[in-house]
């Protein structure tokens, strides 16, 4: 398995605890190292989050004894700067959006309505 597809394994474990996590994976050719870039701090910063992370590092560690990974977030001085790859929450938008509106045509003025565009009908 590459380490690219590892570290979507972790995200996939990870996401389907924090729906709306975010990871950004940059690769330092020269250093051999493995920058993931966690959002949001809130899931960085979770317990369970942690215990993930710890379980990964070891499993990606006993598989690459050259390469090194970094988890970062938002608050930390290295960034995924140059990510290769991004995985992003998806969201089921008809589940996740309900557009609710009414339109009543009697609380229209009229008056105010026609005469105003009344004047760009004719300009144009």
């Amino acid at each position: 398995m590459s380490n690219i597809s590892l570290v979507k394994s972790f995200y996939d474990k990870v996401s389907k605890l924090f729906n709306h996590a975010v990871l950004r994976l940059e690769v330092k050719e020269y250093s051999n190292t493995y920058i993931v870039d966690v959002a949001p701090l809130d899931v960085y910063n979770d317990k369970l989050y942690i215990e993930l992370e710890k379980c990964f590092r070891k499993e990606f560690e006993e598989l690459n004894t050259d390469a090194s990974i970094l988890f970062v977030s938002e608050k930390s001085l290295v960034r995924a700067v140059n990510p290769i790859i991004s995985f992003l929450p998806t969201i089921d938008v008809e589940k996740e959006i309900k557009l609710e509106f009414s339109f009543n045509c009697n609380s229209i003025n009229n008056e105010n309505y026609s005469n105003s565009y009344m004047g760009y009908a004719i300009a144009a």
